[in-house]
């Protein structure tokens, strides 16, 4: 019982230290960061079956963003890496209005305002990698299957990327979850 409140503990202070918000916090990173950004879109419906997508990507992306090439000089797709073309797609997207909405609502985002620079805070990089998800996945959604996630970052997200390193990532970031909670 003591190492469960131990760890909720930890993670709410994850998510904030010292009442700074990592997830706003400009060149944040780390796995917390990540974890606490997910929730925050799944929480809200923004892209609530991601089926561990948002994850995988941010791993591979970025290593959640301790890549020393996160942050490089003249590139501000943050821990998604979010290159500028796709997050222009995310912006003024009829078929997104819905989303923008929940945006504003819960966060108070005009995503209309934000500007790529922005993405450098890891909660604009997030939901900007999954408003570009879900307008390009379509109704269909997510596939839960490792190589299927591949074969769409290959086909839209990273064109002139190998799914099969996607593949690699993805297993070795979802084995070590495993072993950590078996440890």
């Amino acid at each position: 019982m003591r190492a469960i409140c131990l760890v909720v503990i930890l993670g709410c202070l994850c998510d904030t230290i010292f009442g700074i918000d990592l997830t706003l916090t400009s060149q944040a990173y780390g796995n917390e960061v990540v974890e606490a950004v997910i929730n925050l879109i799944r929480e809200n419906c923004i892209f609530a079956e991601d089926k561990r997508y948002l994850r995988r990507l941010a791993y591979f992306e970025s290593h959640d963003g301790t890549d020393p090439k996160t942050y490089r000089s003249g590139y501000h797709g943050g821990i998604w890496q979010v290159d500028e073309n796709k997050f222009i797609q995310t912006q003024n997207n009829p078929a997104l209005q819905a989303k923008y909405d929940i945006i504003w609502n819960v966060f108070g985002i005009d995503w209309s305002r934000v500007t790529w620079y922005d993405l450098r805070k890891p909660l604009y990089s997030g939901l900007a990698a999954a408003l570009y998800t879900v307008y390009t996945s379509g109704t269909g959604g997510m596939d839960w299957r490792i190589e299927q996630q591949a074969t769409f970052w290959e086909n839209y997200y990273h064109t002139g990327g190998r799914a099969t390193n996607f593949t690699i990532e993805a297993g070795v970031l979802d084995e070590g979850n495993a072993l950590s909670l078996n440890g």
